[in-house]
């Protein structure tokens, strides 16, 4: 026989058994299609929402070249004398505007400018766009952003008020890079607020742009330079690679060790090919052959699934992330390379059993004796020095300034996680030394996953990685929450704040007497001065309930309800309809000052758990898969079907439940770097939802996941 035939031969070998194992190749297929999808899909959604420096110039500077700011003394007029006579410009004017209607006030940022700049092709065009109706054309018209129109709950066609002029609503407009940012676009004609500032938006040619802003900073003016503004790194790209490497390398630990158990059992059906005349290194190529055919099917099931999710995501991309993203762009460049890495990582991961496996004397092999396991001592040497390595580089990025501090915590993270991985070997097998006490499906999985160390270590360290991004990702969710809510006016979640002057509304008097009469019998009103704000104060407790408390200083006309439970929606519409009633008050609530677009940090959180879920699955899954001849002997000395159900549940929960609990701070180290490095304005929030779903949902989803099918199993063998 030919060596090619041979070979043919050893392929159709290889080509059954993978048939008659469907199950096992199935979860290494799903394995290597969970990181090419993950990094397919996570490498388009980061660049579609990534700031280009072409973006960062749009937002500041609109189409312009030169941007010049007015200089206190220095009119925007003396600036524009300075260029040529066919210049095109545009000034523009921003400051805080107040937008009220009855009951209810919002503070914005405003924009004036002439509708010109607005149009397609105007300087100012980029900055920002009206996405329904019209640009304002009058003094008295007016384009609010929609968490405007959100929070005074009006909508275009409505009449509201701006800075206490009466204004027309004639569209919606959007800032493209901060959708969320409260707006309000008025005319130049419009009276301007007094700590509006302006600044001259110029369109000139790049030949003409330094003497022109020679001319200008000659006048006093401040210039601001298209081509100095905003900065471009590299960062997301060597971000994606370092994740998406790591996600293979924990498929690869975990396809690598279930390999290494396959080829284990198969040693004597080697020993009988060699016997024959096979060689090993034609044994060696089918093997790697086998493997690489899986992992091919995985990294193209993956592409798929991770391009359809990329797209599926994408429109929702302008709400979750707070600015226009564009269109949909496939990088073909992170999908070639992830499905080269998937296909790499499982070649690398059956290599190395394989090459043992057929270097193995053929009286050996035909033995049949499996390799006496060696201590775990060495795991514990290891896993304590990368853990000490990953910490000291999380601590020297946390301290490190610019692009380089990322880079370190990131890698430190990921050591980190080795080496919690690599610890967990010694871990299993001190842990299954106290099994004893348990009972017996849980003592039988204790101690099987230490007897199989080597098998669900990987497991472990899947579990690891897959969760520690959540725990990460709750924390930092967390974290962001408490910084929105600090950032909001001194309210808490359960206040409602009513202001208001010493004037009446159509039910005022009658209300102030109500209150005069509740509080002491004066009969003077003018000598009581009760506001308006107290009034509305008092009947907002009178609906909702809780107490009243008047503002701390003496000039401050404002009062606060406080309210048993966290003021919602309702209850705060319910209490600006109450104000809108009396006249002369108004609401402010954290509840009015949401923005309908938040909530994307759980959004990533909740697609981390899914793919940490999925991940957790197959590999469990795997295991036990690779455990079935230890269930056969159990059956064979007469286990019930009951226990053996339980044994397979409790080994795959007991593996789940060690690997999220090394998550916790394999999440929590990188995320205590990331907070020194924010300088302080984010504080540590302990995201107790998400441990406790990492710590007890996932064990329990592992465990009657799979009591589940394995239940279902026995009742079809039955």
């Amino acid at each position: 026989m030919t060596r090619s035939n041979a070979l043919r031969a050893l392929l159709r070998i290889e080509l059954r058994h993978v048939r008659a194992h469907r199950v096992r190749s199935l979860l290494v297929v799903m394995l290597v299609a969970a990181p090419t999808a993950a990094m397919v899909a996570g490498s388009t959604l980061v660049l579609a929402v990534k700031r280009t420096l072409e973006d960062q110039r749009n937002h500041a500077m609109g189409l312009a070249a030169l941007r010049f700011e007015e200089a206190p003394g220095i009119p925007l007029e003396r600036a524009r004398a300075s260029l040529p006579p066919d210049t095109r410009s545009a000034v523009l004017r921003t400051g805080i505007a107040v937008v009220a209607r009855p009951g209810l006030r919002l503070r914005a940022r405003s924009f004036a400018l002439a509708p010109a700049a607005l149009a397609q092709g105007g300087l100012a065009s980029t900055m920002l766009r009206i996405e329904r109706g019209r640009a304002p054309e009058q003094a008295d018209e007016v384009a609010l952003s929609p968490r405007v129109l959100h929070g005074l709950r009006v909508d275009v066609g409505d009449d509201v008020e701006l800075n206490g002029r009466a204004v027309h609503v004639t569209g919606v407009a959007i800032v493209p890079e901060e959708r969320s940012l409260p707006a309000a676009i008025t005319t130049l004609a419009a009276p301007s607020s007094p700590d509006s500032t302006g600044a001259l938006l110029v369109d000139v040619r790049a030949e003409q742009a330094g003497a022109c802003a020679a001319a200008a900073q000659a006048r006093g003016a401040l210039v601001q330079r298209r081509s100095e503004t905003g900065h471009d790194d590299a960062f997301e790209a060597l971000a994606i690679f370092v994740c998406g490497s790591f996600g293979f390398f924990e498929a690869a630990l975990v396809v690598g060790a279930a390999f290494a158990v396959g080829v284990r059992r198969r040693q004597r059906e080697l020993g009988l090919l060699g016997a024959n005349g096979a060689e090993p290194r034609s044994m060696a190529r089918a093997l790697l052959a086998s493997a690489g055919a899986l992992a091919a099917l995985g990294s193209t099931l993956g592409v798929v699934c991770g391009a359809v999710a990329a797209r599926l995501l994408h429109p929702h991309l302008n709400r979750w992330t707070d600015r226009d993203v564009g269109q949909f762009e496939l990088p073909l460049r992170f999908v070639a390379l992830a499905f080269a890495l998937g296909v790499l990582s499982a070649l690398l991961s059956a290599w190395l059993p394989a090459r043992s496996a057929v270097q193995l004397p053929i009286r050996v092999a035909l033995g049949g004796v499996r390799p006496i396991p060696a201590g775990s001592q060495r795991f514990l040497r290891v896993g304590a020095g990368l853990i000490g390595i990953g910490v000291l580089s999380v601590t020297g990025g946390a301290v490190t300034p610019g692009t380089l501090s990322g880079v370190w915590i990131l890698g430190g993270a990921i050591v980190l996680m080795v080496g919690l991985g690599a610890l967990s070997p010694w871990m299993l097998e001190a842990l299954a030394k106290h099994a004893a006490r348990l009972p017996i499906p849980w003592r039988l999985a204790v101690r099987d996953a230490g007897r199989f160390r080597a098998r669900n270590g990987p497991v472990v360290t899947a579990v690891i990685a897959g969760m520690s991004i959540s725990v990460l990702l709750g924390c930092l969710t967390a974290s962001v929450e408490q910084l929105e809510s600090r950032r909001r006016p001194a309210l808490a979640l359960n206040e409602l704040r009513v202001d208001g002057a010493l004037r009446w509304g159509a039910h005022g008097a009658t209300a102030a007497a109500d209150v005069a009469a509740d509080d002491a019998p004066r009969a003077d009103l003018e000598a009581s001065r009760v506001t308006v704000a107290e009034v509305v104060a008092r009947a907002i407790q009178a609906e909702l309930g809780g107490t009243i408390r008047r503002a701390t200083r003496l000039d401050d006309m404002g009062w606060f309800v406080e309210t048993p439970g966290r003021v919602t929606e309702a209850q705060a519409a319910q209490a600006v309809d109450l104000a809108a009633a009396y006249g002369g008050a108004s609401i402010s609530a954290a509840a009015l000052d949401a923005s309908p677009d938040e909530g994307s940090f759980q959004v990533v959180l909740w697609i981390c758990v899914v793919t940490s879920l999925i991940v957790i699955f197959a590999a469990t899954t795997l295991s036990s898969v690779e455990s079935a001849a230890d269930a056969v002997v159990l059956r064979t000395v007469g286990a019930a079907p009951a226990v053996l159900r339980q044994h397979v549940a409790c080994r795959a929960a007991y593996l789940a439940l060690l690997g999220c609990a090394l998550a916790v701070p394999a999440g929590l180290v990188p995320m205590a770097g990331l907070l020194r490095l924010s300088g302080g304005n984010l504080g540590f929030v302990m995201p107790w939802s998400t441990l406790a779903l990492a710590v007890i949902a996932i064990p329990l989803i592992a465990y009657f996941g799979t009591w589940s099918v394995a239940y279902a199993r026995s009742g079809r063998a039955a």
